[in-house]
């Protein structure tokens, strides 16, 4: 619930004032992620450092991260990749981290994002005709649209995050479960490599 008395610091300039304490008890009183993360006696611009870590971890991700699939093969990278936010979110649900605990999970989960998503996007048109490509990527898009409006809808009745994060955690888990033992490695990277004998199982484990 965030802690019950908090420094003067940044919250009051007036000098006479050495402490103040929030009313959780009052309608105004809001608790989400900063109060569950026991944030709420952070200066502002540390807070502000999360959001901003983020972007600087995915912009530097994207210079190494998205190439990567191109050396260790889609597969691969997707799974590693793809395994990071959801162990990145059960840190911050279970564990006290603190300000700069969260920053680090936040960076290492934005770090991973480029290979994830490009390796992903790039791993999915090479099963499909190019044809197909256009309607798959029209699925996806509306996907993460009604994604995003059924989690507006969520928080308006249920004001639960926790319960939130954790159902993103098993869906993502699951996908990531069902990569690993139904999808092989792409054809085409396969077939780039001249790894002839991979390229057979594939083929065998797309028809079965």
């Amino acid at each position: 619930m965030g802690p019950e008395y908090c420094t003067n610091g940044f919250a009051c300039k007036n000098p006479y004032v050495k402490s103040w304490k929030v009313d959780w008890s009052h309608s105004y009183s809001l608790k989400n992620w900063m109060t569950e993360l026991d944030l709420v006696c952070e200066e502002p611009y540390k807070i502000g450092l999360l959001g901003s870590v983020s972007f600087m971890a995915y912009s530097l991700g994207s210079l190494f991260m998205s190439s990567l699939g191109d050396k260790l093969g889609r597969w691969a990278v997707v799974m590693i990749t793809g395994m990071m936010t959801p162990v990145g979110l059960l840190f911050l649900i279970n564990c006290e981290l603190g300000l700069q605990g969260v920053t680090a999970v936040c960076f290492v989960v934005a770090l991973s994002y480029p290979g994830r998503s490009s390796g992903a996007y790039l791993f999915n048109t090479e099963f499909i005709e190019t044809q197909d490509r256009i309607t798959m990527m029209t699925i996806l898009w509306t996907t993460f649209g009604t994604i995003e409006a059924l989690s507006a809808l969520w928080f308006w009745y249920t004001r639960d995050q926790t319960t939130y994060l954790y159902i993103i955690v098993v869906l993502m888990l699951a996908a990531h479960t069902f990569v690993y033992l139904r999808v092989p490695e792409s054809p085409l990277f396969l077939l780039e490599k001249n790894r002839f004998k991979q390229l057979d199982a594939c083929f065998q484990t797309i028809g079965s």
